[in-house]
């Protein structure tokens, strides 16, 4: 709570004057919105900043976490993501597709960026800790007539390198739906950024 209100007492790009003009410059360290995703392999449940780089790219970086239950992780995400559709059905409801590339570190027991010297050298060839990979989503927005924030609910589909491999190796014994992983999240960013 400290680091948001630390981050929101610095001005934003997004405040705009009678005339849409920038009333103020942001930092760069500010977000332009917050993410909050349920699965999609980056943790059960996800959450963090993201930011505008242009009017169709951004970068989003998120925490996630998965419970004892499940595996006891927490996971550090990076994704960059392009629009390539954008439709907009009324003033304030706007669909997009977006497609790009995540990176995340994984944290928990037996997960290792370098594994143990129990193992042989090439025992495996894969690291335990980071994946990568692709991912879409498809975004539905409500721009509200007033107020700073827009609201978006997405569905995320991604895979990530070893699944893609194992696909690759194993393609008569399992389909590809059985490498990709969904999620569903919601994420609200500032207008005109």
């Amino acid at each position: 709570m400290i680091v948001l209100s630390f981050l929101f007492s610095f001005p934003a790009s997004g405040q705009l004057n009678e005339k849409g003009d920038s009333l103020m410059s942001r930092r760069w360290y500010v977000p332009d919105g917050f993410v909050a995703t349920y699965a999609g392999g980056v943790g059960l449940v996800s959450t963090g900043v993201l930011y505008k780089i242009s009017k169709r790219t951004e970068a989003t970086i998120t925490v996630g976490y998965t419970p004892p239950k499940f595996g006891n992780i927490w996971t550090t995400n990076l994704y960059t993501s392009y629009s390539l559709v954008r439709l907009n059905f009324s003033p304030q409801i706007e669909i997009r597709l977006k497609a790009g590339a995540f990176l995340n570190y994984n944290i928990g027991k037996n997960i290792y960026l370098k594994w143990p010297e129990q193992f042989h050298k090439y025992y495996y060839w894969w690291n335990s800790a980071l994946r990568y990979g692709p991912f879409v989503n498809l975004e539905g927005t409500h721009i509200p007539v007033s107020g700073k924030w827009n609201y978006t609910l997405f569905l995320h589909c991604n895979t990530n390198d070893l699944y893609l491999a194992t696909y690759r190796y194993s393609y008569n014994a399992i389909s590809f739906s059985d490498i990709l992983v969904l999620g569903v999240g919601i994420r609200m960013d500032i207008k005109n950024p």
